[in-house]
C-alpha cells in the first residue's frame, strides 16, 4: 500500500539530453519549479520592467536563467550563456518552461 507521506515535494527537475539517435549525452539541466521562491519573484521583477517598457526579450533571457538552477555544460550558468543557449537550442527552452511548469515533475519518493 502506497503512503503520501513516503513522498515530497523536489525542489528541482533534470532533463537529460539526447542526440538523434536517442543516446544520453551526458549533458543535463535542474530546472526550478514555476512557483518556486526565486522563479515567482523573477517573474514579478519581469512583469514590473515589461510595465515600464523595459526590453522583453533581454527579461525573458533573464527569466529562464532564473528557471534553470544548474546544468552540466562547461560554460557558467550566466544570462549571456543562457542566451547563446537559446539561440542554438530554442526548442530546449519550450521543455524547460514545460518542466517548470507540469507539477507532476515535483514529486519526489523519500
Amino acid at each position: 500500500m502506497s503512503n503520501f507521506e513516503n513522498y515530497a515535494p523536489a525542489e528541482t527537475v533534470r532533463i537529460e539530453f539526447e542526440d538523434y539517435a536517442g543516446n544520453p549525452t551526458g549533458e543535463w539541466l535542474n530546472v526550478r519549479r514555476i512557483d518556486s521562491q526565486e522563479v515567482v519573484q523573477a517573474y514579478l521583477e519581469y512583469n514590473r520592467a515589461v510595465a515600464e517598457g523595459a526590453d522583453q526579450e533581454k527579461l525573458g533571457t533573464n527569466l529562464l536563467c532564473i528557471m534553470i538552477e544548474s546544468w552540466s555544460f562547461d560554460d557558467a550558468l550566466s544570462t549571456e550563456s543562457v542566451q547563446r543557449f537559446a539561440t542554438v537550442f530554442p526548442a530546449v527552452v519550450d521543455q524547460i518552461i514545460t518542466a517548470a511548469q507540469t507539477k507532476a515533475n515535483f514529486v519526489a519518493k523519500k
